[in-house]
């Protein structure tokens, strides 16, 4: 079962994480490559990644990831498949990184987005299956780019200038 985040605090550059054990400070935010695009009649699973091992640079399974790595795919896509904890997250972090289970010492969160709607739920990733408040503002403003097209797969946005890709 992966490490939950305890608290999220947003500042006017930078989104600071905590999971009990390490601090994380994410400047940038970046919808991962492997990402779908918005289609507003499909359902999307989606993780934000933070850290591993206590740090905030990482790689898993052949990619290199960073604090603020958001990852958004198709739900209908998704193969469901019972090996992983947590069905639609776990087989969202499978269907790009290919691991069979969730790391331990994986810091990340879990939301979906359903008719645009961002709703940060998971039992897998999250503390009492909520989102922290701070990280899902700050998705939300990721979405509402990716919903009108102005963020696409691949792009990276600062903390600071990502209110002004909307």
């Amino acid at each position: 079962m992966p490490r939950k985040v305890r608290c999220a605090v947003r500042g006017t550059a930078h989104l600071l994480i905590y999971d009990g054990r390490n601090f994380f400070w994410c400047e940038t935010v970046r919808l991962s490559c492997s990402s779908d695009f918005y289609d507003s009649s499909k359902r999307y699973a989606g993780l934000v990644l933070y850290g591993k091992g206590g740090s905030s640079k990482f790689e898993l399974n052949g990619h290199r990831v960073r604090c603020g790595y958001v990852i958004i795919k198709d739900s209908s896509e998704l193969g469901f498949s019972s090996f992983l904890d947590g069905v639609v997250h776990g087989d969202t972090f499978h269907s790009v990184f290919g691991l069979d289970e969730l790391p331990e010492d994986l810091v990340a969160e879990g939301f979906s987005i359903t008719g645009g709607e961002v709703v940060g739920r998971s039992g897998t990733f999250n503390t009492g299956g909520d989102m922290q408040r701070a990280s899902l503002d700050l998705v939300e403003e990721l979405a509402s780019g990716w919903r009108r097209g102005s963020v696409q797969p691949g792009t990276t946005a600062t903390v600071k200038d990502l209110m002004h890709l909307l």
